[in-house]
């Protein structure tokens, strides 16, 4: 605390990796206020000629070519007086994601809205040519901006530019190639287990898949395993059911998730974190898409268009126009069907009217033909029984 990093002053302590420390610092030569996070590499790192001061600057030209509301933004670099390099962004005041949800009892929809942002930032990353390749909860900070949740994305301290997949480093920072990727074990892609692999955005895709299966279940798909993931996860909903809380109202709430996650977010889910990534979504845009496509209650993409699928989907999209609709139909039935009674007792009616006409008719000619057979010009004079 009070020690001078360029024009900054450090406040206090806010993060600490293997590759440097973060501060919360403000700026102190008077040209203006303002509250920043200061990255600086670890002094042993950079004096031992660690690629990972190469790393940093290279951070540091990747975020000047990121504006994006939902990405950290970067606000000045430079080194110390002792050559360590430094990297300035704006400073989050926030949570991790997963830790902002349970802090604030977001429900599901909620949660897939803050995934959305997330994905869309991501994505514009992808647009200019950045993966992140290290998207978890740590690095997605929610904050409240104008009464509502705000993520940010940061920390793109390993991320790789498309252009240079075959490479570890940029043409001006060549990195150091050991073989191994820095990589959270808990949200790796399959992929970025094999160093012999290209890095594409379909890595992130699996992250951002990650960070909503356990944003949605409170559980990592694969826990913390250290190999790597290898199939797919449990399905959500019931990942949800498998904990079993002591208290009968948290088995409830976990029935309750469980049925809002079954369907749509299981299949959303398991599709962004397929194992080949060929058959994950084919960038962050299409996931986040096909979240507004279930926040909105239309057919998501990820799961087949069936008649009854489609069907439901829009019953449960215009609930109120389909209710009306069910009243209406119900009420032009009982119409239709009371019609038809009343049809009915008419053609028996006439039914009726007809066979007494027939009788009638019957009866008169059988006094007609009595009475002809009666007659003196007929019988002459012979009695007639």
């Amino acid at each position: 605390q009070g020690v001078r990093v360029g024009p900054y002053e450090i406040l206090d302590l806010v993060g600490e990796g293997g590759m440097g420390r973060v501060y919360r610092a403000r700026r102190a030569d008077g040209a203006f206020e303002q509250t920043v996070a200061v990255k600086v590499v670890r002094t042993s790192l950079a004096l031992a000629g660690s690629d990972v001061a190469a790393r940093l600057r290279r951070e540091r030209d990747l975020l000047a070519a990121l504006d994006h509301p939902n990405i950290a933004r970067l606000i000045d670099g430079g080194e110390t007086e002792d050559g360590v390099p430094y990297l300035v962004t704006e400073f989050v005041d926030g949570a991790p994601i997963t830790t902002w949800a349970e802090e604030n009892e977001l429900d599901v929809r909620a949660r897939v809205r803050l995934m959305v942002e997330t994905a869309r930032a991501v994505d514009h990353a992808h647009r200019r040519f950045v993966v992140h390749r290290d998207v978890k909860p740590s690095n997605v900070l929610v904050s409240e901006r104008d009464g509502a949740a705000h993520p940010v994305v940061l920390d793109f301290g390993i991320a790789k530019l498309l252009s240079d997949a075959g490479d570890e480093g940029t043409g001006g920072f060549p990195l150091t190639r050991t073989g191994m990727r820095l990589l959270t074990p808990a949200y790796a892609a399959p992929e970025l287990y094999d160093p012999t692999l290209g890095v594409t955005t379909s890595a992130d895709v699996y992250g951002i898949g990650a960070v909503l299966y356990e944003l949605l279940t409170g559980q990592r798909p694969h826990g913390d395993a250290p190999t790597g993931p290898t199939g797919e996860p449990t399905r959500p909903s019931r990942a949800v059911t498998e904990v079993d809380p002591a208290a009968e109202a948290g088995r409830a709430v976990a029935a309750s998730r469980a049925k809002a996650l079954r369907g749509d977010l299981d299949v959303i889910c398991l599709r962004a974190l397929h194992p080949d990534p060929a058959r994950r979504y084919a960038s962050a845009a299409d996931l986040a898409d096909d979240l507004e496509r279930y926040l909105d209650g239309r057919p998501v993409e990820a799961r087949r268009d069936s008649a009854w699928y489609v069907v439901g989907r829009f019953a449960r999209r215009h609930r109120a126009a389909v209710a009306t609709a069910a009243v209406a139909l119900a009420a032009l039935l009982v119409s239709l069907g009371f019609l038809a009674s009343a049809l009915t007792s008419e053609r028996e009616a006439r039914a009726d009217a007809e066979s007494a006409v027939d009788r009638a008719t019957e009866a008169a000619n059988l006094l007609g033909g009595l009475f002809s057979a009666a007659s003196p010009e007929i019988t002459g004079r012979r009695e007639m029984t």
